[in-house]
């Protein structure tokens, strides 16, 4: 009988597994990990800086419920080079220590209430991946859906 730790037991997918074992690989300082407690971040006005990564997060993020391509739009629009992250840009704010709650640092991003994933640019086709902050999930979901957008630099 093989027991599965009760934090892998949610959701451990293929794609869960093989995201782990390429965070798992060293070295790269803008590498990205589930293992972002308070203290990484520096919070800059509107802006959150990740010491980690040197990434630099919209603190709030967009008002709304948004398509994958009008969450494109919405971070081009800020300018300065925001964009919609990647994957593993956005599961590197994932905080898997947090015991219930949005798995999110809420002092850095307040209004992060995990009630919907947030869209990623990683994906092909009509699917992207999403991040859910409410259990630390990643999802496939077609671009089509309202979900919630948070753009990064």
């Amino acid at each position: 009988m093989k027991i599965v730790p009760a934090r892998w037991a949610r959701k451990t997918t293929f794609f869960g597994v093989v995201l782990s074992m390429c965070l798992a690989l060293g070295g790269n300082t803008r590498r990205a990990t589930a293992d972002a407690p308070s203290g990484y971040f520096t919070i800059q006005g509107p802006e959150v800086v990740d010491s980690r990564t040197g990434l630099i997060w919209q603190r709030t993020r967009a008002t709304g419920r948004f398509t994958q391509p009008q969450g494109i739009d919405i971070c081009a629009a800020l300018g300065n080079s925001y964009r919609l992250p990647t994957l593993l840009e956005l599961y590197s704010l994932v905080d898997i220590t947090k015991p219930s709650g949005a798995h999110i640092d809420p002092t850095a991003f307040p209004d992060e209430t995990a009630i919907l994933p947030s869209w990623t640019s990683t994906g092909s086709g009509l699917f992207r991946e999403v991040v859910d902050f409410h259990d630390g999930g990643i999802y496939s979901s077609t671009t089509d859906q309202m979900l919630q957008v948070r753009c990064v630099r």
